[in-house]
Order: structure tokens, then sequence, then C-alpha cells
């Protein structure tokens, strides 16, 4: 068993066997699960950057390449400014 000290701001330093066990990061979150009346599960919870999740959806059409992108963007944008322009 491990045990963490509670400070006075309500803030505990989480041993180095569980951070490495749990291999935790400085910036990673925890997530509190109350489970009983006397009982809590903490896990961690990751937050993925942006790059970390390319490829992990399957593609619906190839790309295009980068000139039909911003071709696309900049017809989506007029488009847009269009409709907006008659609603006023």
């Amino acid at each position: 068993m491990t045990r963490a000290k509670i400070t006075s701001k309500g803030q505990v330093t989480i041993p180095a066997v569980v951070r490495r066990r749990m291999d935790l990061k400085p910036g990673d979150y925890l997530e509190f699960h109350l489970e009983q009346e006397m009982e809590v599960t903490i896990r961690p919870f990751r937050v993925r950057a942006i790059p970390e999740l390319y490829g992990s959806l399957p593609a619906t059409r190839t790309y295009p390449g980068d000139e039909a992108i911003k071709k696309e963007v900049a017809e989506a944008i007029a488009r847009y400014r269009l409709e907006k322009g008659r609603e006023e």
C-alpha cells in the first residue's frame, strides 16, 4: 500500500511508484470516480493532441491536395458570405 498526505490546499503528491506504474506524466489529467461512501477509483484521463489522432479514422475519399482544399474552402467561404449578405 502506498500513502500520500493531503496539504492544506487540498493537493496530493502522487508517489513515484504509482506515477511510473500508471505512466503518468506532468500535465496528465486524472478522473476520480466515487465508488462507495469511502472508496474512490482514480484513472488517468489522457487528452490527445490532434496529430496523435491522424489515421485513426478511415478515409472516405482520397486527399485531393493542398491547392484543391484551399480552393474548396475559399468557395465555401464565398457561398457563406453571399448567403449572409442576402439575409441582411
